[in-house]
C-alpha cells in the first residue's frame, strides 16, 4: 500500500535539445564552449537561420525561450537555431576575465575602470572573431544544416561593442547585427575609427545589413544601485565612468549617422532607448523587437 502523504521522487526535467561542444581555438589557443539549440518544428528546406549569441552562459536560456515562444508558438518571427558562445567554466570571475579579453579590440586606456578588475587583460577581439570563422562555423556546419544567408549576431555591453566592431570590420559575416547597450566608449571610442570605411561600403551598395541598437534611458544617470561586494571607493569610480562613457549619447549619435546612409535595398537601422531602464534590464526588453528585425515572419498576405 502506498502512503499518499509521502513525497514523490524527484522527476527529471526536460529542456530543449542542446548540443554542447568544447574546443580549443586554432587561432588563440584558448578554450571555448558552444551551446547549440535548434528551435522546435521542421527545419526549413534551406537550413536553419542562426542567431549567434555572445556571453552565451548568460543569455542562452533566455534567447532559446524567446525564440520558442514568439517564433515556434506565436509565429511572430521565423524560428532560428541558437548558437551561444561561452567558456567551459561555471566560475563567474573567470568568465568575466575571459570576456574582457575576447570582447575588446584593443588593450584600451580606460580598462582599469571595467569591472573594478585592473588585473584583466584586454585586446583579443580579432583573434576571437578569427576563431568564430575558422573553428566555430565549420563545427556548426558539421552538426546542423544552416542557412548562412540568414545569420545574426547579438551582444550586450562589451558584446554590443563586439557586435558593432564586427559590423564595421567584417560586415560580410552576418546579415543582422543586434547591439544591446554597446560600450562604444572603449579606448577613447576606437570603434569609430572604422566607421568611415563601413559607411563608404554601405553607400557603394556592397552590403545591406540590418542593425538594431538598444540603450537603457538611465545609463548616463549617476549609479542607483550598489552591486554586492563592491568596495565603497568603486562608487566614485562608477560615477566617473558614467560621465566618461556617454552611453546614451554615443549610441544615439551613431544611430543618427548610420540611418541616413543611402544604402542598398535591405539596409535598415533601428534604435530603442528605453526610459527608466538600466544597462542590465534593457537587453531583455528589446530582444523581441530585434529578433523581429533579424528573422521576420511571413505575414498572412505573403505566399
Amino acid at each position: 500500500m502506498t502512503d499518499a502523504s509521502a513525497p514523490s521522487a524527484p522527476a527529471p526535467i526536460r529542456i530543449p535539445p542542446t548540443t554542447m561542444l568544447d574546443f580549443q581555438s586554432s587561432i588563440n589557443g584558448r578554450e571555448y564552449r558552444l551551446l547549440i539549440t535548434p528551435p522546435p518544428g521542421p527545419m526549413p528546406a534551406g537550413g536553419w537561420p542562426v542567431l549567434w549569441v555572445l556571453d552565451g552562459s548568460g543569455y542562452h536560456g533566455t534567447v532559446v525561450d524567446m525564440i520558442r515562444n514568439i517564433g515556434a508558438i506565436g509565429g511572430e518571427i521565423t524560428p532560428a537555431l541558437v548558437l551561444a558562445v561561452t567558456y567551459p567554466s561555471d566560475d563567474l570571475a573567470q568568465m568575466l576575465s575571459r570576456r574582457s579579453l575576447d570582447l575588446t579590440p584593443t588593450p584600451g586606456d580606460d580598462q582599469h575602470m571595467l569591472h573594478g578588475a585592473p588585473g584583466h587583460v584586454y585586446g583579443g577581439l580579432d583573434g576571437f572573431l578569427d576563431t568564430l570563422e575558422a573553428d566555430v562555423l565549420p563545427r556548426l556546419h558539421a552538426c546542423f544544416k544552416i542557412n548562412t544567408a540568414q545569420m545574426a549576431l547579438v551582444g550586450h555591453s562589451l558584446g554590443g561593442l563586439t557586435t558593432l566592431y564586427t559590423l564595421f570590420t567584417r560586415t560580410r559575416l552576418f546579415q543582422s547585427y543586434i547591439a544591446h547597450c554597446p560600450s562604444i566608449w572603449w579606448d577613447s571610442r576606437v570603434l569609430l575609427t572604422h566607421e568611415a570605411a563601413f559607411a563608404q561600403a554601405i553607400c557603394a551598395g556592397k552590403f545591406a545589413p540590418r542593425i538594431f541598437i538598444s540603450m537603457g534611458g538611465t545609463e548616463q544617470d549617476p549609479p542607483r544601485f550598489t552591486p554586492p561586494g563592491l568596495a565603497p571607493e568603486m562608487l566614485a569610480r562608477g560615477a566617473a565612468m558614467t560621465q566618461m562613457a556617454r552611453m546614451v549619447d554615443n549610441a544615439s549619435e551613431l544611430f543618427e549617422r548610420l540611418k541616413i546612409l543611402p544604402g542598398a535595398t535591405g539596409y535598415e537601422v533601428h534604435y530603442a532607448c528605453l526610459p527608466g531602464e538600466t544597462h542590465m534590464t534593457t537587453p531583455f526588453l528589446t530582444l523581441g523587437r530585434a529578433l523581429a528585425m533579424a528573422f521576420p515572419a511571413r505575414t498572412a498576405a505573403q505566399p
